[in-house]
């Protein structure tokens, strides 16, 4: 069983990673991050909110590091958030600005939050399941990593961001 344990905790982990990752990309092509607020047409100015939305993400993937059980609570009331901004973009034709880059909304995005969701959710009610803060920080770096290297990697086999084949 305690190893079940450390493989929750382990997932949770790199799932929480995914956000430091989402925040990451979403920093390096800030235009499309703050183009993808100003489509959703939310109150406020869009840059601000572009800002505040990274910095949430940035920190509970630390949080999560050091107190797995707030970051647990934290990231779910994230993804509730996130999900919540979804169901309108869907319904207004905003498009996704995950991970970086505007693109459609589609069922994906909904099976993945839910599954985050999940993941945090379990994470927070079962205290047990945790791995030691350093190797919790590897896997969150980890996760952070993999998700920033994609679209890199894409690039360099000839393929944009947007999946689209490049010549050489």
């Amino acid at each position: 069983m305690e190893l079940l344990y450390i493989a929750m905790g382990v997932i949770v982990a790199v799932t929480a990673g995914t956000l430091v990752g989402a925040a990451l990309l979403k920093i390096a092509q800030i235009e499309d991050t703050i183009e993808w607020v100003r489509m959703l047409r939310l109150p406020g100015p869009p840059a601000l909110l572009a800002g505040t939305a990274m910095g949430s993400e940035l920190v509970i993937g630390s949080v999560f590091v050091f107190s797995p059980y707030w970051g647990s609570v934290l990231a779910c009331m994230w993804m509730v958030g996130v999900t919540v901004v979804l169901v309108r973009a869907k319904r207004i034709d905003a498009g996704c600005g995950c991970f970086g880059k505007l693109g459609g909304v589609r069922w994906f995005h909904f099976v993945r939050n839910a599954l985050m969701l999940f993941l945090f959710v379990t994470a927070a009610l079962v205290p047990a399941m945790w791995i030691p803060t350093d190797m919790a920080f590897g896997f969150v770096v980890l996760g952070a990593l993999g998700v920033v290297a994609k679209p890199a990697l894409r690039h360099e086999a000839g393929v944009s961001g947007s999946g689209v084949p490049v010549a050489g």
